[in-house]
């Protein structure tokens, strides 16, 4: 773990410090993939910039296309963004485009999957492009992660929890490790493992405490054990991150809304 994270650090460190018409595609893809997960509003726009160059550079290449695409879930998952419908149908586009030049390109099909997820609440389609990811490669982690994301939001705790530790165990030395744990997290808590969603709530803030997300997550379940005061300390930690936040404003956008699960939650 600590050589594939030297290597993420040593590409954003480069990325930071040479202009970036001289840098090479391999180090601003990975040092923008790298910058925009660490979730701070100006690394994020700095992995905007340097995305927006690789595309210039290829503007057919669909592993940048597909991280575009993830880059506008991100900004609207954080809150960053007063128009997430433009956002969603700028993001599905790059999908479209990756998926065009190679139907069977894993990240796309992937990407798309948590653009119509996130974006759009079309869980029914969005299954069918994990599914068609993990049939090309049954062991890509981050396919795993995110159709197991999809069974949580659909209250399915047992399959959601069966694909996210999977992916867990396939890439234990993942550099965005916060991720696979955090939305891990969520699967627990849709399982109602409640003492697991908290453990590893906090396992993923440890590694990034700007993931709005995880401290969405972790609240509920600190609320549901009957920590009421840990909650409300979690919540204020969530609202220093995403200020703009209100629980009609999530419940307009969650992709879980229309389903039994959202309901479970509000009445423990």
């Amino acid at each position: 773990m600590s050589i594939r994270k030297a290597i993420s650090l040593n590409e954003v460190r480069k990325s930071r410090l040479q202009p970036i018409t001289s840098l090479k595609n391999s180090t601003l893809l990975l040092g923008a993939v790298a910058l925009m997960h660490r979730l701070s509003k100006s690394d994020f726009q700095a992995a905007r910039v340097m995305l927006d160059e690789l595309m210039e550079r290829t503007p057919d290449h669909p592993l940048v296309l597909s991280w575009v695409a993830r880059w506008y879930v991100l900004q609207v998952q954080q809150g960053w963004t007063e128009t997430p419908e433009n956002d969603g149908q700028s993001a599905l586009q790059y999908t479209s485009r990756a998926l065009e030049i190679d139907p069977e390109c894993a990240l796309g099909l992937i990407s798309e999957g948590a653009v119509l997820v996130n974006l759009f609440r079309d869980l029914e389609l969005a299954q069918d492009r994990y599914n068609t990811a993990l049939e090309v490669n049954p062991n890509d982690a981050n396919g795993r992660l995110l159709r197991g994301t999809l069974y949580a939001f659909q209250g399915q705790g047992d399959l959601a929890v069966s694909d996210t530790e999977l992916a867990m165990h396939l890439a234990p030395l993942d550099p965005h490790r916060f991720m696979f744990l955090a939305l891990s997290a969520g699967a627990s808590l849709a399982a109602d493992n409640l003492p697991r969603t908290v453990e590893l709530a906090e396992a993923s803030l440890r590694l990034n405490r700007s993931h709005a997300s995880t401290l969405r997550i972790k609240a509920v379940a600190q609320l549901r054990l009957g920590r009421e005061s840990d909650a409300r300390k979690t919540a204020r930690e969530l609202l220093r991150v995403q200020p703009n936040l209100t629980v009609d404003g999530w419940l307009k956008r969650s992709p879980s809304s229309s389903y039994q699960v959202v309901t479970f939650v509000r009445k423990r």
